[in-house]
């Protein structure tokens, strides 16, 4: 998935992440898949086993992702694993989500089962999109459309991979824009 490499761009990439979940609910759900970028466009992605407490489930959600129960009780990894992994990458970083509320709280929970202190800062793409000031007059539809050929480009949303990817290519395209 890191066909987005750095060395497209002119400079190092922001870090992204996102995650998938077993629901919507915010009191129940948890993570099934986490993936996260590295300055160089690199994507790493894991599948989470659940732990024995998360029975949260919607059918939603799996035919959204394509993540079963099954999937993530066969191929995930411990959260553990999981945290260790997004720290040893990720520590000391700011890294950037679509998410907001959703992805703190799933990697919230992932870090609480894995007994894990999170050694980076999640924060919301919105901070790494500025308004050029009267520069670009139609700024709102410029990123809208700026946004779908990210996403066309990344292939269809709902897995945490092709998400990322998304993000990095919609960074990339507004920075370009701004150029």
């Amino acid at each position: 998935m890191g066909k987005y490499l750095a060395r497209d761009y002119q400079q190092a990439l922001p870090s992204f992440l996102d995650l998938e979940a077993s629901s919507l609910n915010p009191l129940e759900s948890y993570p099934t898949e986490v993936a996260w970028s590295l300055p160089n466009g690199s994507i790493h992605s894991h599948l989470v086993y659940p732990e024995p407490d998360w029975e949260d489930w919607n059918p939603v959600a799996e035919r959204l992702t394509g993540i079963s129960r099954s999937l993530i009780e066969s191929h995930g990894l411990a959260p553990a694993r999981v945290a260790d992994a997004l720290n040893r990458d990720l520590a000391g970083s700011a890294v950037y989500c679509d998410g907001g509320y959703y992805d703190q709280a799933w990697l919230s929970r992932l870090f609480k089962a894995a007994n894990r202190s999170c050694r980076f800062t999640l924060l919301d793409i919105s901070l790494l999109l500025p308004a050029p000031l009267g520069a670009t007059p139609h700024w709102p539809e410029t990123l809208q459309a700026l946004a779908q050929r990210a996403r066309e480009e990344s292939g269809p949303a709902h897995r945490a991979d092709r998400d990322v990817a998304y993000l990095i290519r919609f960074y990339a395209l507004v920075r370009a824009e701004l150029d």
